[in-house]
């Protein structure tokens, strides 16, 4: 991509012929811009379709780009398959007390 400083709301894209020629799913043509001073890189594929040619576009933030290393894996999140449990307690149980105290106890 030749030297190109992105601005706010403003994107050129750039013919990815390298890209193309090793991966047939790469886009098409590659760009940066600007999104509330955030940097993003925009993806664009060139399509037929039913009515002709048409453009799809992908946006995606820069630092969500990042591959993590070797030594900081990526966070897992798994959807629970029941009712949630915090797992068995330390702390002893305590006893179960009656609803009804004598009036003398109230501390109002």
């Amino acid at each position: 991509m030749p030297d190109y400083s992105p601005r706010e709301l403003s994107c050129l894209l750039f013919k990815n012929d390298r890209g193309k020629a090793q991966n047939a799913n790469a886009p098409d043509w590659t760009g940066e811009l600007l999104i509330n001073g955030r940097a993003h890189s925009a993806a664009m594929w060139t399509k037929q379709g039913q009515r002709g040619e048409y453009f799809s576009l992908s946006l995606k933030l820069k630092e969500q780009q990042k591959a993590p290393s070797a030594h900081q894996s990526a966070p897992k999140t798994y959807a629970p398959r029941g009712p949630v449990t915090n797992g068995p307690s330390n702390e002893p149980e305590l006893p179960i007390q009656s609803a009804e105290a004598p009036e003398e106890d109230v501390p109002f």
